[in-house]
């Protein structure tokens, strides 16, 4: 499974080193306009705010995704230290998640 991951993710790597290639020479990418082909390359874009909570070991962070209105969609927390990781979502009635709607907020000015 971490392989055909890493393929993937190799994948896009070099998709849109050349897409960029194209754009920087002037040049079509696979006989279109590059832009049509970055256009063309998204599925979806989603705004995220991310806040650290702890560093080194282990370092947490919360990983806040926004919707069109600035509202926050859903939360999850994450923990890492050395080679583990754990993530949970966010309760909704917790404390956390009212911490997290107001540097949401704070971060919109």
């Amino acid at each position: 499974m971490d392989r055909e991951i890493h393929q993937q993710l190799n994948a896009k790597e070099d998709h849109f080193r050349e897409i960029y290639h194209a754009v920087e020479h002037d040049e079509e990418h696979e006989g279109e306009d590059p832009f049509h082909a970055l256009n063309e390359s998204v599925l979806e874009i989603k705004r995220a705010l991310v806040v650290v909570l702890a560093t080194g070991g282990p370092h947490v962070e919360a990983v806040v995704e926004l919707t069109d209105d600035g509202s926050i969609s859903e939360a999850t927390l994450y923990g890492y230290w050395g080679g583990s990781r754990s993530s949970r979502n966010v309760d909704p009635d917790s404390g956390l998640f009212r911490a997290l709607e107001y540097y949401t907020e704070a971060s919109n000015g």
